[in-house]
């Protein structure tokens, strides 16, 4: 199955939306819960996700490398893998020291998340269709004037 560039990055950005917009839980899995760190990381996270609203440009583009390891495309769905210091760094949360080092996280631990979707052939070209992803499509202008003169 062959899938455009396009549509799995439209599908990565809906993922990494829905995973930014769980402020609490991203923050309790970051170790960020220190009143210090916790306003600095939800004004990043604000920023960030009404930056992922707009078109993407080179410095988004550069915090999304650093925070999305690697995305793995499966038959029905989207891994995306994080890294917790890319998560880190982009959200400027610092890495949190223990009293115990045998009670510190690992350096390289990561986070899966999940993204499901249905492929769908339009045509010649196939489409991902996202669960809870707007359904609104593009009025197309021509085929309304081509019905209405019909």
């Amino acid at each position: 199955m062959r899938l455009p560039a396009s549509e799995i990055e439209a599908a990565v950005v809906v993922g990494l939306r829905s995973f930014l917009a769980d402020h609490r839980g991203l923050l309790f899995r970051l170790g960020a819960e220190n009143p210090s760190e916790a306003p600095v990381a939800l004004r990043s996270l604000s920023t960030l996700l009404q930056a992922l609203g707009g078109r993407i440009d080179s410095e988004l583009e550069s915090s999304i490398r650093l925070m999305l390891s690697r995305v793995v495309v499966g038959h029905n769905r989207l891994q995306l893998v994080f890294p917790d210091a890319g998560l880190r760094s982009v959200l400027a949360i610092p890495r949190g020291g223990s009293v115990w080092p045998a009670n510190a996280p690992e350096a390289d631990q990561e986070f899966i998340l999940t993204v499901p979707f249905t492929a769908a052939r339009r045509g010649r070209q196939m489409k991902l269709v996202l669960p809870n992803a707007s359904s609104e499509a593009a009025v197309d202008r021509s085929l309304v004037t081509a019905i209405v003169r019909a």
